[in-house]
């Protein structure tokens, strides 16, 4: 009778005394056990400088749309950045342009904050202020 290679129901497999159920580390308790970490509720975003294209490493910013205090809403077009051409960047939050870190004319790498963003009307100093340490 040839010997087949899949278990029958009623195989048993047998493991050495080493690894026997006695011998493995209990699961850990609830406090050892990864926690699930609260999202984090940003309230003060970073704009960054987009890549147009796989080749770009740098944009320059043509002129803001938006100025410094004006509410945005998800969608709405913020700057306009050059890389041959002009192409218009939009916004993801609906949220407030609290400072422009790159001013209109300047060029500056891809990936690299060029505004910030406010939730609300409170947090546009703070946001300002965190645009003089990025300065």
């Amino acid at each position: 009778m040839a010997s087949s290679l899949f278990l029958s129901k009623t195989a048993t497999i047998c493991f050495p005394s080493s690894l026997s159920p006695s011998f493995l580390p209990p699961f850990p308790s609830k406090s050892l056990r990864p926690r699930r970490t609260p999202a984090v509720h940003a309230k003060i975003r970073e704009i960054f400088m987009p890549a147009l294209s796989s080749i770009m490493t740098e944009g320059k910013i043509v002129s803001w749309i938006k100025s410094e205090g004006d509410a945005l809403s998800k969608g709405e077009r913020v700057i306009v950045e050059s890389d041959k051409a002009d192409m218009e960047v939009e916004t993801f939050f609906d949220e407030i342009l609290a400072a422009i870190i790159v001013p209109e004319g300047e060029t500056t790498p891809v990936g690299a904050p060029i505004g910030l963003l406010a939730e609300t009307q409170d947090e546009v100093a703070e946001a300002k202020a965190k645009a003089k340490e990025n300065v």
